[in-house]
């Protein structure tokens, strides 16, 4: 569609007394621009300038354009990347008429740059999913999930199942038992994200000022305020070894990341040091904040927590990092005044480059315009092939990652899913079908009692195995005055008041009423 939309865009504004086939630099506008030999499309010239065809080598034209398919497809992924695809349409709006380039390059970046990339993730985190399935399958279900790492786990028993909480603050270390309840207290965590936030906002106010005052000055009112929170940060880590023990406190990953701070922030208030780069573990402070909202935590840990998959998969992209930077300067390091791939670092920096695609083209053209004609189309394949593979895939691969860490656990799900079976398969069994309409009530119904039955309203008999399953009696008394002696051995006179009332317990549910 490029070739027949567009075909040569090789026009250029050049002055009037310049001669076709001695084209210099100085013969081209300033910019230089692109024009249309049509008088009702595209850019026209100037006064003192006219538009030509110039026939000069892709080393000076640049290799993209629309003459031919392969170029035409060069052309086509290199805009399809979002990296200077706009300077390309322009090219083809000053060209032909506005029409075709809006029409076609809009098109373009809808199918390829934005429903072809997501599909590729999609069919990615799919195939990921599937890989996932047939290895469980193969080798088993994974690790039970009331490991160490794992805060809540399921428990079943006769009367179904439920979620248990783990309790991280569990009772293993000597302190005394005011300690654990303080470590408990929510008003100590509450104490602790306070001081924490007051030292991110009062290291954010640190400025430096170049004047003729020396660097401790702008920092020596804040050295002191620094040492009084780690002194008081220091006492919280060493309350929870204390209370939790060795053991209990390593079992936890935020608790060693307290006690890194914890240390490196000891080692910073030293005054030869202070200025120094131990400063870093101050400001990584803030990063407990996390602990102060749980759905951030939770959202948090899902998507860092299990670092097997996701640190595997940056080992592998460091290794491919690797392994194509060390082929790519066997390959260029010999070009002519070109360092882009000189040495191993300047080699790493332009492949990573490339991975984030941020100017990759610029590496790409520079290093085809240093190499031979024959070579240049081979050059081009292969940084599209490693842009491609980088970009479509490496990085999909980390997207399917973080999707499959923030799915539920495979296992909490096959219990979930076996609770609310189990649930359906007992309510259908163990209900008569009189008493399932009251599947249809609300959750919670407004109850009443019967004081009294008339006589002429019986209720159904009901068998015993239901009726103990979802009725029982709230209150029963019975009253009789007088006797068969009664008033001097008269006639009998019985005096029976009756009170019942009736509750229906929905197992599950609040009490519904019958």
């Amino acid at each position: 569609m490029g070739v027949q939309f567009f075909g040569e865009l090789t026009h250029h504004c050049v002055r009037n007394t310049t001669d076709p086939n001695e084209i210099t630099i100085n013969s081209l506008a300033i910019p230089d621009t692109f024009c249309s030999p049509e008088a009702n499309s595209g850019y026209q010239c100037p006064p003192g300038m006219k538009c030509i065809k110039l026939n000069l080598s892709k080393y000076i034209m640049g290799f993209n354009g629309f003459e031919e398919f392969a170029t035409s497809l060069f052309t086509v992924y290199q805009a399809s990347s979002q990296e200077g695809w706009v300077f390309i349409m322009y090219r083809a709006i000053d060209s032909l008429p506005t029409w075709r380039s809006a029409l076609y390059f809009s098109t373009m970046i809808f199918f390829l740059a934005w429903l072809v990339k997501n599909v590729f993730i999609a069919v990615i985190t799919e195939t990921f999913n599937e890989i996932r399935v047939q290895f469980q399958q193969m080798w088993g279900v994974r690790n039970p999930i009331t490991k160490g790492s794992t805060t809540q786990f399921f428990t079943g028993d006769d009367n179904g199942w439920k979620l248990v909480t783990i309790d991280e603050n569990k009772h293993s270390g000597s302190a005394p038992e005011i300690f654990h309840k303080m470590l408990r207290s929510a008003y100590f965590r509450l104490i602790v994200m306070g001081v924490v936030l007051a030292n991110g906002i009062i290291t954010a106010t640190m400025n430096f000022k170049h004047d003729d005052n020396p660097r401790e000055f702008f920092y020596e009112k804040y050295y002191y305020i620094e040492i009084a929170f780690t002194i008081f940060l220091d006492l919280e880590a060493l309350i929870k070894i204390w209370c939790l023990g060795w053991k209990g406190y390593f079992k936890h990953s935020v608790h060693k990341f307290e006690l890194l701070l914890a240390i490196g922030t000891s080692i910073h208030i030293i005054p030869q040091l202070y200025m120094s780069g131990f400063t870093y573990f101050q400001v990584l402070r803030i990063v407990r904040l996390i602990k102060a909202s749980p759905l951030l935590e939770g959202f948090v840990y899902k998507i860092f927590g299990p670092g097997k998959k996701l640190g595997s998969l940056i080992i592998f992209t460091m290794c491919l990092l690797i392994i194509s930077s060390s082929i790519s300067m066997q390959l260029f390091c010999f070009l002519c005044e070109f360092t882009k791939f000189e040495t191993f670092p300047e080699a790493f920096m332009s492949m990573f480059q490339i991975l984030t695609q941020e100017a990759w083209v610029e590496v790409m053209d520079e290093t085809m315009v240093r190499t031979s004609q024959t070579l240049t189309p081979l050059v081009a394949i292969y940084f599209i092939l490693y842009h491609l593979f980088v970009t479509l895939i490496v990085l999909s691969l980390f997207v399917a990652v973080i999707l499959d860490n923030l799915e539920l656990d495979e296992d909490i799900k096959k219990l979930k899913q076996l609770r609310y079976r189990q649930q359906s398969a007992e309510i259908k069994e163990s209900l008569p079908f009189r008493l399932r309409i009251f599947e249809k009530f609300p959750d919670s119904p407004q109850m009443t009692k019967l004081h009294k039955v008339p006589g002429d309203f019986n209720l159904p008999k009901v068998r015993e195995s239901f009726m103990r399953q979802f009725v029982c009696d709230l209150d029963v008394e019975e009253e009789v005055a007088g006797g068969p002696g009664a008033g001097g051995g008269g006639g009998a006179n019985h005096r029976r008041h009756l009170t019942t009332g009736y509750r229906v317990h929905w197992s599950g549910q609040d009490s519904l009423p019958i």
